[in-house]
């Protein structure tokens, strides 16, 4: 059988270690003061940092935003030039002239009447 005393002996000793110990370990007069004030850099720190990401998310934002928008100004006006272009007086059909039944002279009454609405919006 084993003996309780002899194994609650090396605990009393550690124990009584401890507490005379404990009467040489003091605190600095500055320690509190340091705690704090790393404390208060450790969240100055956290709220720049949250601050920068927040900072990084906006611009990112941003950005998507108006390249989207960007990207739809220029989708609208490439839909509208094509329209545009098709719209323009100069490309619509020339009305041929039904003097002659001859096809080659039938082209160049178009290219005469296409001259003349060039002519005629380079004035303006």
């Amino acid at each position: 059988m084993i003996d309780s005393c002899d194994l609650s002996q090396p605990l009393d000793e550690v124990e009584a270690l401890i507490r005379s110990a404990g009467e040489y370990v003091h605190a600095s007069d500055d320690l509190r003061p340091r705690v704090l004030e790393n404390a208060r850099l450790q969240c100055r720190e956290r709220r720049l940092r949250r601050r920068f990401w927040q900072s990084a998310a906006v611009v990112l934002f941003c950005g998507l935003f108006t390249s989207s928008l960007i990207h739809r100004a220029e989708s609208a006006m490439e839909a509208q030039s094509h329209t545009a272009a098709w719209a323009s007086p100069m490309l619509a059909p020339v009305e041929v002239a039904a003097r002659s039944s001859d096809p080659s002279w039938q082209m160049v009454e178009s290219f005469t009447q296409l001259r003349l609405r060039q002519a005629h919006l380079l004035r303006l």
